[in-house]
C-alpha cells in the first residue's frame, strides 16, 4: 500500500472509532472504548469475555488491530454485538 492510499484510508478512520455495517445495513462509527466479544481464547482472555477496545490501529499489512488494556489483537479475535436503533 502506498503512502497516497494510506491518506485516503486516514480521511475516514482514525485510532478512535471505526465504521461498522449494522445489520440493518446502515453506516454507524463506533467510538472507542467500545465493547467486543471475545470468540476464540486468546492470552488471558476466554471466549464469551467482554472487553472494552480502547483504540483501534493498522498494523504493516494494514490489518485492524484491536488496543485492549494497552495490547494490540487482531480483530478476528473479537465481535461486536449492538442493537440497531
Amino acid at each position: 500500500m502506498n503512502e497516497k492510499e494510506i491518506a485516503e484510508i486516514n480521511m475516514y478512520c482514525d485510532s478512535n472509532s471505526i465504521l461498522v455495517v449494522t445489520n440493518k445495513r446502515r453506516l454507524v462509527r463506533l467510538r472507542c472504548p467500545f465493547k467486543a466479544e471475545v470468540t476464540s481464547d486468546v492470552d488471558s482472555y476466554r471466549k464469551g469475555d467482554i472487553v472494552n477496545v480502547d483504540a483501534v490501529k493498522l498494523n504493516r499489512d494494514v490489518e485492524m488491530i484491536y488496543i485492549v488494556n494497552k495490547v494490540g489483537y487482531h480483530y478476528t479475535y473479537f465481535r461486536i454485538s449492538f442493537i440497531d436503533k
